[in-house]
């Protein structure tokens, strides 16, 4: 007798973990522990994290990096992040030097704060008569995964000196644990 393995999907939200079996098709809807929204957002930020190594250019990852200025036009823009809690904000710091303001952009989508831009070059140089080049430009794309509870509609950034601050409140209250009294 053989025995067919059984493939499992699960789909995660805030409140409810939601498991699909195959073959079968049947669904089954089980409440969320904070431990498996722990696991299933970490399970989630890995396969980001492998998403965006595999995607980048070889040359790009940082054990690599000091082989960009050897290549030369190899490189790309990728700005440096620092996120850390400060009182009741998250904030993001970005060092993205010889960007104009009107060149970085930032958005949020879902629980993630994407900043992407563009680092122009002034003017077109031959490269003959160079002995290094250590300059890179191009466009650049981040993704932040931002911790839950962030209010998102008080948003602020600032970009001074070639480095960006974002700083996001945190919503008071949010995940608060409330025992209701049934009747």
């Amino acid at each position: 007798m053989r025995r067919q393995a059984e493939l499992r999907t699960i789909r995660e939200t805030p409140e409810r973990t939601s498991v699909k079996s195959a073959p079968s098709g049947t669904r089954e809807t089980l409440p969320a522990t904070t431990f498996e929204r722990n696991i299933l957002s970490t399970l989630h930020d890995m396969e980001r994290m492998m998403e965006e190594t595999f995607h980048r250019p070889f040359f790009s990852m940082t054990p690599f990096r000091h082989l960009l200025h050897e290549f030369g036009s190899f490189g790309e823009v990728t700005p440096t992040i620092d996120v850390f809690e400060q009182g009741n904000e998250v904030v993001v710091k970005s060092e993205i030097p010889g960007i104009k303001r009107e060149d970085v952009n930032l958005k949020v989508v879902d629980n993630n704060l994407i900043i992407s831009g563009e680092k122009k070059t002034e003017e077109k140089v031959e490269r003959k008569d160079y002995l290094r080049v250590e300059r890179s430009h191009g466009t650049f794309n981040r993704t932040i995964s931002l911790p839950e509870g962030c209010d998102f509609d008080h948003i602020k950034a600032n970009y001074k000196d070639g480095v960006l601050e974002v700083r996001i409140p945190k919503v008071e209250g949010k995940g608060v644990e409330k025992q209701i009294k049934v009747e």
